[in-house]
């Protein structure tokens, strides 16, 4: 990496680490002395374990030798014995799950507790494949994964397979390379990763438990393969409906679209409206489009803002951007 993009990294990261931003709720940080006194854990090393929901995909699919959830506790409950009275496992419930299986031999965290109170504690960070190793690394811990995870390359999180081998790998826990993460963190930021603020709503599940649906996403930057990013500006208020980006739909939405009074007994909703196939619409909703000979780049961006006004849009704040 360059100077510049290096301290640029390390300023974003640093930025990260520091601040109380993450993608699950958390409570207010308070400080590794104040989460040391809080669980009484005295000189102890911790070895930080954050669990994962039991059935997303990536427990699923990418478990590893953890197989599941459960069996996964299982094993950590075998940690918990094998390892030296110099060590504790303390462990983190996700945040959208109500229960976990009982680990004796843990401290359990209170599910308010900061993930980055118990990251900044940790000596060493075990998991399956959550996305908390990626900050692990950022935290220059020394990360261990049962499971398949996207950070497990040489110098950055280190894959086990069994109890055993963890057991043994902690009686000199191996700190990733800074070099190693500064340039992965680079690559995700700069090259690989979006950017949006995204508004969540949680959705209660039958076993008790939560989830966030993502239900709105505002883009500062949109990555796609094989295209340059995209950069949006963010607008602190909504386009207003004076502007002329809605008159395709004040059209389509027009006086003459609407159905005469008591010539039905259901009134027509916008719901009923496919507004992603308006090219089905009715003789009476067709919008004219003036005929206009010639090939003009004029004419082909006109045809392409009536034929696909939001291809238009993105394609006109793409060439605004680059």
């Amino acid at each position: 990496m360059s100077t510049e993009a290096r301290e640029e990294i390390e300023r974003y990261t640093g930025n990260l680490i520091s601040s109380e931003t993450t993608l699950e709720e958390n409570g207010a940080r308070i400080g590794v002395a104040n989460f040391r006194s809080k669980y009484k854990l005295g000189e102890k090393k911790i070895l930080f374990v954050p669990l994962q929901r039991p059935n997303d995909s990536v427990i699923r699919h990418f478990a590893g030798s953890a197989e599941s959830m459960d069996n996964f506790c299982f094993m950590l409950s075998q940690i918990a014995v094998r390892l030296s009275s110099e060590w504790t496992i303390v462990v983190k419930r996700h945040p959208l799950e109500t229960a976990m299986p009982p680990i004796p031999g843990a401290v359990v965290l209170d599910p308010a507790t900061h993930v980055y109170d118990a990251l900044s504690a940790a000596d060493a960070v075990l998991l399956i494949n959550s996305g908390v190793g990626l900050l692990s690394l950022l935290f220059e811990k020394p990360t261990y994964n049962f499971g398949q995870a996207f950070y497990s390359h040489p110098g950055l999180s280190q894959r086990v397979t069994s109890v055993e081998e963890l057991c043994q790998e902690l009686k000199s826990p191996k700190r990733p390379s800074i070099e190693q993460v500064l340039r992965f963190a680079s690559y995700l930021v700069n090259d690989f990763y979006s950017f949006a603020k995204t508004t969540y709503r949680k959705v209660a599940e039958e076993n008790g438990g939560a989830r966030s649906v993502a239900v709105n996403l505002d883009f500062s930057v949109l990555r796609l393969p094989e295209t340059e990013p995209i950069l949006f500006d963010m607008r602190e208020e909504p386009i207003k409906k004076s502007s002329p980006l809605y008159d395709y739909y004040r059209a389509y939405f027009s006086e003459s679209h609407r159905p005469i009074k008591g010539a039905m007994e259901k009134k027509a909703s916008a719901k009923e409206v496919d507004l992603r196939r308006p090219e089905v619409a009715t003789s009476s909703q067709v919008i004219v489009v003036p005929n206009v000979n010639g090939k003009s780049s004029a004419n082909k961006k006109l045809k392409k803002l009536v034929r696909n006004p939001k291809l238009f849009i993105v394609d006109a704040l793409k060439k605004r951007l680059l």
